[in-house]
Parts: structure tokens; C-alpha cells; sequence
């Protein structure tokens, strides 16, 4: 393995371990979705959203950065992500029009969420 992936991969196998000490320091949802999110952010240096149901509707829990905000596009893929269990949004066939790709987190159950992700690179789907 060249010099450079070995570092590379240290790197990531150090993000990784740092992530699972945050992980085990969680205390409640939502400092496991802000730590989800922001590794999430990192990792593929991407804009990051996750979204729950509450209510009767979808709402962001989490976002990295944390000042992000959905246009109505974004929440109506999001909420056809959700209602159908299927990736939508950015790069996909349905609701391509939004800004980012959003994908349901899934259980045995079903769909608990939606996470969206967007980024400058054309490329993010």
C-alpha cells in the first residue's frame, strides 16, 4: 500500500474511533443526531439534515451546519421520501428539482426519517 493511502487510512480509522467515544458519551436523540450529522458532515464533506416525523409532519432534528435551511422543494422531497421509503431529490428520478438527495433511515419496521444531504460539487447524488 503506498505511503499515502496508509496515512489516509489512518486518518480515517482515527476519525471513526473518535466518532464511537462521541457515541458513547451520548446521553439523548438529540446529541446522537448532532453527532451523527456533523460526522457525517466531515466524513464526506458534505452539507448534512436529518428529519423525523413529529406530529404528523416531518421536522429537522439535526443539521450540519447547523444554520442550513430547506426550501419547499426540499421539504417535499423529503416528505416523498419519507411517505414512500425511497431516495428522492438531487440526482434521482423523483423530485430532482431539490437541492439535495435525501435518503429514508430505515429499521426493520420501515422508514424513521429522512436524511439529506447536498454539497457545491455537481456530482453529490
Amino acid at each position: 500500500m503506498p505511503r499515502r493511502s496508509r496515512r489516509g487510512a489512518y486518518a480515517d480509522h482515527r476519525g471513526t474511533l473518535s466518532f464511537s467515544r462521541k457515541l458513547a458519551g451520548v446521553a439523548s436523540l438529540d446529541d446522537l443526531l448532532w453527532a451523527t450529522v456533523h460526522q457525517i458532515a466531515l466524513m464526506l464533506k458534505v452539507r448534512v439534515v436529518v428529519l423525523l416525523p413529529e406530529d404528523g409532519s416531518l421536522v429537522v432534528k439535526a443539521g450540519f451546519p447547523p444554520e442550513d435551511m430547506l426550501d419547499e422543494a426540499d421539504l417535499a422531497a423529503a416528505r416523498w421520501c419519507f411517505e414512500k421509503n425511497q431516495a428522492t431529490g438531487r440526482g434521482a428520478d423523483t423530485l430532482p428539482g431539490a437541492k439535495r438527495r435525501f435518503m429514508p433511515l430505515r429499521t426493520g419496521r420501515g422508514a424513521v426519517g429522512v436524511a439529506g444531504i447536498d454539497s457545491d460539487k455537481p456530482d453529490c447524488s
